[in-house]
């Protein structure tokens, strides 16, 4: 039987590598996004969906042979009101949970993020207790409860959690998008230092993990994802510089 997978929020940045390598293996593949103007996939689904309020599953398809796919968030911070952080990201997992048990879905792969741990450098792992200092992290850790509490109501579900660092990679748009512009723009100075580690990971990397973590059939696995390498934001800048060609920093602004 194909395999089927819905992907909430998946005509953003992240979710359309997805979809695309979903569709590459042979998955028959639904995006469920609330964007207004979507740039088609080839052989893809799509529905507009608002996770905010609760989900219709007859038009999705979804069943005991789905994945879903949570990638459905408000993530820019600064840049939002507190409110709509847990709006989208909260209540939305509770919509996805419900949704996921009215159709009998039985495995969910979620996208959390390393901001539940709170501004840290050290070296953490999944033992690290959690920490938030923002609203989108407090978001972010009580949709990871949403999902736990949804996969401990039945015996046969799986869920999975990653905890991605900065995602960077074509069409990205974000974090490594910005800085790239303001370097070009010569509008750049380190923020009051120059070893700064900044987390981070290939979008590919990203979604290559999903499938990693899915084949370990484990119960509930939840996993930090970031290369090793604790890269700083003055090695990222060489890296644009020595790639891209783009300007160094010339200064340090005042931290």
């Amino acid at each position: 039987m194909q395999e089927h997978a819905v992907i909430f929020g998946g005509a953003g940045f992240i979710g359309r590598h997805l979809a695309k390598t979903l569709r590459t293996r042979g998955a028959a593949v639904s995006v469920a996004d609330i964007a207004d103007s979507i740039k088609p996939i080839s052989g893809v689904r799509y529905f507009n969906v608002d996770v905010r309020h609760p989900i219709d599953e007859a038009d999705l398809g979804a069943g005991p042979n789905t994945v879903i796919y949570n990638l459905a968030a408000v993530h820019r911070t600064p840049g939002h009101e507190s409110n709509e952080y847990f709006d989208t990201n909260v209540e939305g997992a509770r919509n996805i949970a419900s949704f996921a048990e009215r159709a009998g879905v039985r495995r969910i792969v979620f996208t959390s993020s390393i901001a539940v741990y709170g501004p840290k450098e050290e070296r953490l792992d999944e033992a690290a207790n959690p920490l938030p200092s923002s609203s989108y992290g407090w978001s972010k850790l009580l949709s990871e409860r949403v999902f736990e509490e949804w996969s401990a109501g039945a015996p046969n579900r799986r869920l999975i959690t990653a905890r991605p660092a900065v995602v960077f990679g074509p069409g990205e748009a974000g974090n490594f998008t910005r800085l790239a512009g303001a370097l070009k723009r010569r509008l750049f100075a380190y923020p009051g230092r120059r070893d700064t580690i900044k987390g981070c990971c290939d979008v590919k990397d990203l979604v290559d993990s999903f499938d990693f973590a899915l084949s370990l059939n484990h119960p509930e696995f939840l996993y930090n994802f970031a290369y090793p390498e604790p890269y700083t934001i003055e090695a990222i800048c060489d890296a644009f510089h020595q790639v891209g060609g783009l300007p160094r920093p010339l200064a340090n602004a005042p931290a």
